[in-house]
């Protein structure tokens, strides 16, 4: 039988700062990743860089297929 894994957050606290509400980001594997960098005194990546979101290939092909129909 598989033990179950789970994380209990506040939603102030999580969406209120992050603004996501998938289950993925809030993962416990997250939480010490982000620890680790932020004592190292690591430049975030939207600080270095310029973000635009991007097109999905996979998801442009449905569109296109979709528009065709």
């Amino acid at each position: 039988m598989k033990s179950s894994n789970y994380t209990v957050k506040n939603l102030k606290d999580t969406f209120g700062v992050s603004g996501r509400l998938d289950s993925e980001y809030y993962q416990e594997k997250y939480d010490k990743l982000f620890e680790k960098l932020s004592s190292n005194n690591c430049d975030k990546l939207s600080d270095l860089v310029t973000i635009k979101k991007s097109i999905e290939p996979e998801v442009q092909a449905i569109r296109q297929k979709e528009h065709r129909l």
